[in-house]
């Protein structure tokens, strides 16, 4: 799966619940994810409810609620979905009063359950901001980005979160701001090809400008694959 190889991970993970363990919440659980990333979303939403019929406890995993919350919004449940997200964030909240610990990657006692990771926590954010934008609730999504800039500062995510205000800004009918605030991504820095991709997305779809849709994509040519 990570290599992008979807099929041949439904293959493997097929595998493993046919003839390992059918049995086995976690197998079921990547499954979900597969199928998700496919398109396949009715049979994520089984594989999910496979999951929590053999082990109530994968419910406290975080992966559970995000690719939960992903499938309800795929298929318009966008209520559900921030529903959802928002148990995601208070049970994260309750880990990390009871845990003693400030590690995001700290065990928490039973069911292998555990804290979100930084990364997990800022996904959680910004799938609550899409819901809300593909909900047509814009202000919410905007109080929303403002919570995770308050919630991540100073946890590295501050990039990402930018990229991700972009849509906020297309959405207000401002491209050009939306523009302003993906140029300020740092070539070095690991967002900045989805902040070109968006960008090219912006110029071709928002101003029609193909000229400057061709030079986004030129210029990650020239910086990434010249040497090649």
């Amino acid at each position: 799966m990570i290599t992008g190889d979807l099929r041949a991970a439904n293959a493997t993970l097929s595998h493993i619940i046919d003839n390992v363990g059918s049995t086995s919440s976690e197998a079921r659980l990547l499954m979900a994810e597969v199928q998700l990333q496919q398109g396949n979303y009715k049979q994520a939403q089984q594989s999910l409810e496979v999951a929590l019929s053999f082990n109530f406890e994968v419910r406290e995993q975080p992966t559970f609620h995000l690719v939960k919350a992903r499938v309800l919004k795929k298929q318009g449940a966008y209520s559900e979905a921030l529903k959802t997200l928002t148990n995601c964030l208070q049970l994260n909240k309750t880990k990390a009063a009871s845990g003693g610990s400030s590690s995001n990657m700290m065990l928490a006692s039973g069911g292998g359950s555990r804290e979100l990771t930084i990364t997990e926590k800022t996904s959680v954010f910004l799938e609550k901001v899409d819901c809300h934008l593909l909900a047509k609730q814009p202000e919410l999504a905007a109080q929303v980005m403002e919570e995770a800039r308050v919630a991540l500062k100073g946890s590295g995510e501050e990039v990402r979160l930018n990229v991700a205000s972009a849509d906020l800004a297309l959405n207000r009918g401002d491209p050009q701001q939306a523009l302003a605030t993906l140029r300020a991504v740092a070539t070095d820095n690991q967002y900045y090809l989805q902040a070109r991709h968006k960008m090219a997305n912006i110029y071709l779809n928002h101003l029609h400008d193909k000229r400057m849709f061709a030079a986004c994509y030129k210029c990650v040519n020239v910086m990434f694959y010249n040497d090649i």
